[in-house]
């Protein structure tokens, strides 16, 4: 899942730029479909939410003329989901705390939360600030086989570690400082892993996968409406150039007259 690309994988030929701004999304899109397709999921994200403000510059300069909104609150909510920001409410089981009833993701425009809000003047079990989605990248190719997964970010040490037990964590994973010649463990106890207020960017393989999947599910869903907005702003350009060239409404066989 990592994002790790060597120089044989770089492109060997250079496409050229159209004077049409149309053109330019259409062909955009196409890429961002084969990312989609072989499932290149950072790359393709990392380069809709690069092109998103060309787009809007395109739109400002008058480079491409259209009529349609691009969402705000969904490009809001994107960008918050990848950048950082949003928030994810624990309910735990009350009388089995190592297990989670209900997750939930907040953002800070969401009635009913405020930024900053401490949990217990919500009355939420437990609230945590997530880990950006571009920051769950992996450092390198994920194994099969690996307990632990390096990200690009720092969470907390007790989520970090969730569905973990002490053996798991020090022994399996390795989990050890070098020094003088010895080796001493980051924590000496489940406790201590429990109850760290320390950050760490080396988290669990169930943490990574959880919270994988809740913040590709929520990025998806914004994702989706701007991809779509993008496709009618092509859309209304390209029936735009055709009856400005041939005076035709595309898909009939009728002109529209000049006005005198």
């Amino acid at each position: 899942m990592s994002q790790n690309y060597d120089d044989s994988k770089e492109p060997k030929s250079i496409r050229y730029h159209s004077p049409d701004f149309a053109e330019v999304m259409q062909m955009f899109m196409g890429l961002n479909d084969a990312d989609q397709g072989f499932d290149h999921w950072f790359l393709m994200c990392e380069n809709f939410m690069r092109f998103i403000p060309q787009v809007l510059e395109a739109i400002k300069q008058g480079a491409i003329k259209t009529s349609l909104d691009i969402n705000k609150e969904a490009l809001e909510k994107m960008t918050m989901v990848w950048e950082g920001g949003v928030y994810l409410e624990v309910v735990r089981n009350p009388e089995s705390p190592e297990k989670v009833d209900h997750r939930q993701l907040w953002y800070p425009s969401d009635s009913g939360f405020e930024h900053g809000t401490m949990p217990e003047q919500k009355g939420f079990n437990e609230i945590i600030r997530c880990p950006a989605l571009m920051g769950m990248n992996p450092v390198t190719q994920v194994r099969d086989t690996a307990l632990l997964v390096r990200i690009r970010e720092t969470v907390p040490v007790p989520y970090a570690f969730e569905a973990l037990d002490y053996q798991q964590v020090v022994i399996e994973g390795h989990m050890y400082y070098n020094y003088k010649n010895e080796q001493e463990p980051h924590f000496r106890s489940q406790k201590d892993i429990s109850t760290s207020r320390a950050m760490t960017a080396v988290v669990g393989r169930p943490f990574f996968h959880n919270m994988i999947n809740i913040l590709k599910q929520a990025f998806l869903a914004y994702f989706n409406i701007v991809y779509i907005n993008f496709h009618m702003i092509i859309q209304e350009s390209k029936v735009g150039l055709e009856e400005e060239s041939t005076g035709r409404i595309p898909g009939t066989q009728s002109f529209v007259a000049a006005l005198e």
